[in-house]
């Protein structure tokens, strides 16, 4: 069940999170709808010879999970991001 909160609900320190295990599939979707099919990506050879040496989840992949929290968790339905600023300071890996 979602729970919402008014803005007036709200309180600094309010917090709210979700497990996801992240997929090879769920990246092959991603790049499929964004049309980003940046090999670091979506090819484990090409990722296997990068500094990272293994496939790297799109980082705005990750903001839309941020958005899926915003929207049904805090403050929640109803909700509608209108800006988000992101810093990707270390990569997010399948699995």
């Amino acid at each position: 069940m979602f729970e919402s909160k008014t803005i007036d609900e709200m309180e600094i320190g309010d917090k709210a999170s979700s497990v996801i295990t992240l997929k090879a599939e769920h990246i092959d979707s991603f790049a499929q709808a964004t049309g980003d099919f940046n090999p670091i990506h979506i090819d484990e050879d090409y990722a296997s010879k990068s500094i990272f040496e293994k496939r790297v989840v799109h980082g705005v992949l990750m903001t839309g999970i941020i958005s899926g929290i915003l929207g049904t968790k805090l403050p929640g339905l109803g909700t509608i991001a209108r800006e988000m600023d992101a810093k990707f300071s270390r990569p997010v890996f399948i699995g």
